[in-house]
């Protein structure tokens, strides 16, 4: 098991996630505490992902001062996304889930594609902004620069991330910086 702590840069918030092997593959579970337009929030979350690291139950629960919601979403074999017994059909066949609000989903696709060094990927996720709860697929691009180093481009963002040997973000420039890392 493994376990890291991040200090948000861009606004005032704390993350606490810890890695750990999981009966059906692991699981990356934290706390994220943080300030969005004035108000303060925590969120509760893990998502278990299968022994190729691939995502299939995403978890969390939000509470803010509008009280509290939750959010369950299941990811079957073939890559169909639920929401209870509702089909998120634009997720289809995607493998990653992306929290905007945490580094830790990051860790998730770098453990799955296995880059070395010079290889680069582009791929679908589920991302879901909170504390809105909105889902949407996004594409997303990872190079490995280095050992510990990889450029993540979404959209109009571009940052070069650093990892760890666990392949947690540690630095995340202008987001993320972890405080305590193994």
């Amino acid at each position: 098991m493994t376990s890291i702590l991040w200090e948000r840069l861009d606004t005032a918030g704390l993350d606490r996630a810890t890695l750990a092997p999981d009966a059906n593959g692991f699981r990356i579970a934290g706390t994220a505490l943080f300030t969005h337009e004035g108000n303060s929030f925590d969120i509760r979350y893990s998502v278990l992902v299968d022994p190729d690291w691939n995502t299939r139950v995403v978890a969390a629960h939000l509470q803010g001062p509008d009280g509290e919601r939750r959010l369950s979403l299941r990811v079957d074999e073939s890559g169909r996304w639920t929401m209870g017994d509702e089909a998120l059909e634009d997720a289809e066949g995607v493998n990653d889930v992306d929290f905007a609000f945490t580094p830790a989903t990051n860790s998730l696709p770098l453990r799955r594609l296995k880059l070395a060094v010079g290889d680069e990927a582009e791929l679908k996720v589920a991302r879901i902004a909170f504390p809105e709860r909105d889902i949407d697929v996004a594409t997303q691009r990872y190079e490995r620069l280095s050992d510990y180093t990889y450029r993540y481009i979404a959209a109009d963002f571009e940052a070069d991330l650093t990892v760890n040997d666990e392949g947690l973000v540690t630095n995340y420039p202008g987001k993320w910086r972890a405080i305590t890392a193994p």
